[in-house]
C-alpha cells in the first residue's frame, strides 16, 4: 500500500553544491549521535544494527512553509528544511536529527510500521535514548527574524501567465486557442533561455524535484503523463517503494511548479477523458490494455499540437537554436545531479492501435485547466516535525 500523503510529499527538494555541502555536515552529526547515544552506527549510506541488519538512510534537503524535518520510512529517507542550512544552530539541527531518527529507528529497524507519527513506539525510543521533551515535541519555535525570503516572485508570475494561457487553449475558436498554446510555450521557454543567460557552467542554478504523483502501480495514464510533462522542460523519474511508485519531477523551480499543476491537472482529466470516450464507444472501448492505449494516444495528440506551437516560435526567432542546446545539456544536469546514476526500463504492454487512434484525437482536443488539489501555505515560526 502507498503511505499516506504527508506534508512533505509536497515539498520540492535541493540539490546543488551547497545542499551537498549542508548534507555532508548532517551525516557527520548523524554518525556521532548514532555513536555516541544509541546502539546503533553509521557506515556510509546504512545504519548497522547490533544484530548486523543494514538498513539504508537518505539524507535530502527541501523547501516547505511548515515542516522543518521529516522522516519518510518507506523511502529510508530524512529530511530537513533548506532554513536549517543558514539559520539554526548546530545543537538545533542535531535536536531535529534526534526527533527523525527515532521515527526511523521505531519503524525502518523496530518495524513497527502501524506506529508512524507520534506513537507510542517513538516515545519509547526517545526516552529510551534519554531524549527529552525538546526531542519527542511536535513542533520547534525558531526564531528566524527576517530570514531567507519564501517564494520567488518573478518565477510565480511566469507560472500564473502560463496557467491563464494554457486554460485559454480550451477555447472553441480554434485560431485563439493555437494562439494561446503557442503564447504559453513561447513564455516558458523564453523564461528559460533568460534564466540560462544569467548562469555560467559552473555556476548552475539549484536543482530542484518535487513528487507529482503516487500510486500503487504505474499504468499508460502514467506514461503518457511523464511524455507530456516532458514537454514543460522537465525530467520525469519513477522512484518506487514498497508495493508503490512516486512520479518525480526534475528541473529548475519554475518548470517544476508547472509540471506540478499540469500533472495535478492530467491525473484526473486523462481518467475522465477515458471514461467519456469508453461510454460513447458503446463498448467498443473497454479493458485494460485499450485503456493504457489510450492514454498514450492522448499524449501523442496533445505533444503534436505543442509541437506545432513549438514550430511557429522557432520559426519566428532563428538565433535561438543554440540556446535550446545549452538549455537541454542543463536539463541533463538538473538530472544527473539529482540521480548520478539511473536505470532505464521498457514497456512491454500490449497495445491497440483503434483505442490510441481515439486517444491521439482525443489529445488533439486537450486543454489544461486549474488543478484540483492545488496548495496553499502560511508563514509561520512555529515549525512541525514530521
Amino acid at each position: 500500500m502507498a503511505p499516506e500523503t504527508q506534508d512533505f510529499n509536497n515539498c520540492l527538494f535541493l540539490y546543488s553544491n551547497t545542499t551537498a555541502s549542508f548534507i555532508s555536515r548532517i551525516r557527520s552529526y548523524v554518525r556521532e549521535i548514532l555513536a555516541n547515544e544509541t546502539n546503533l552506527c553509521l557506515s556510509q549510506t546504512r545504519v548497522l544494527s547490533l544484530d548486523g541488519s543494514t538498513y539504508p538512510l537518505n539524507i535530502v534537503v527541501y523547501e516547505n512553509l511548515t515542516t522543518l524535518g521529516f522522516c519518510d520510512p518507506t523511502l529510508y529517507q530524512i529530511g530537513l528544511h533548506k532554513k536549517l542550512m543558514f539559520t539554526a544552530k548546530t545543537e538545533v539541527i542535531k535536536n531535529i536529527l534526534r526527533h527523525e531518527l527515532a521515527h526511523y529507528i521505531s519503524v525502518v529497524i523496530m518495524q513497527r510500521y502501524d506506529s508512524i507519527g507520534h506513537s507510542k513506539s517513538f516515545k519509547f525510543i526517545c526516552d529510551h535514548f534519554s531524549w527529552g521533551e525538546e526531542i519527542s515535541a511536535a513542533s520547534v519555535n525558531l526564531e528566524l527574524a527576517n530570514s531567507s525570503v519564501e517564494g520567488d516572485l518573478p518565477s510565480e508570475r511566469v507560472i500564473e501567465k502560463v496557467k491563464k494561457l494554457l486554460a485559454l487553449s480550451s477555447s472553441s475558436n480554434k485560431h485563439e486557442a493555437e494562439l494561446a498554446m503557442v503564447m504559453a510555450n513561447k513564455l516558458i521557454l523564453e523564461h528559460n533561455l533568460s534564466t540560462i543567460r544569467q548562469q555560467t557552467e559552473d555556476n548552475l542554478e539549484t536543482s530542484y524535484m518535487k513528487r507529482v504523483l503516487i500510486a500503487n502501480k504505474r499504468s499508460g495514464k502514467h506514461h503518457a503523463i511523464s511524455q507530456i510533462l516532458s514537454k514543460f522542460w522537465v525530467k520525469t523519474i519513477y522512484n518506487h517503494g514498497h508495493n508503490f511508485f512516486y512520479m518525480e519531477v526534475i528541473g529548475n523551480k519554475t518548470n517544476v511548479e508547472i509540471a506540478n499543476y499540469v500533472a495535478n491537472f492530467l491525473d484526473h482529466e486523462l481518467e475522465a477523458m477515458w471514461n467519456d470516450a469508453r461510454i460513447s464507444s458503446r463498448g467498443r472501448l473497454s479493458g485494460i490494455t485499450q485503456k493504457n492505449s489510450f492514454m498514450l494516444g492522448i499524449a501523442k495528440g496533445f505533444i503534436e499540437k505543442m509541437e506545432r506551437a513549438e514550430q511557429e516560435s522557432s520559426n519566428a526567432n532563428k538565433s535561438q537554436a543554440d540556446e535550446l542546446i545549452i538549455l537541454k545539456d542543463s536539463l541533463q544536469i538538473h538530472l544527473e545531479r539529482v540521480y548520478e546514476r539511473l536505470r532505464s526500463s521498457r514497456s512491454t504492454a500490449k497495445f491497440c492501435p483503434e483505442a490510441n487512434k481515439h486517444g491521439r484525437a482525443a489529445g488533439e482536443k486537450l486543454s489544461i485547466h486549474a488543478a484540483l488539489n492545488g496548495n496553499s501555505s502560511s508563514n509561520n515560526e512555529t515549525f512541525l516535525l514530521n
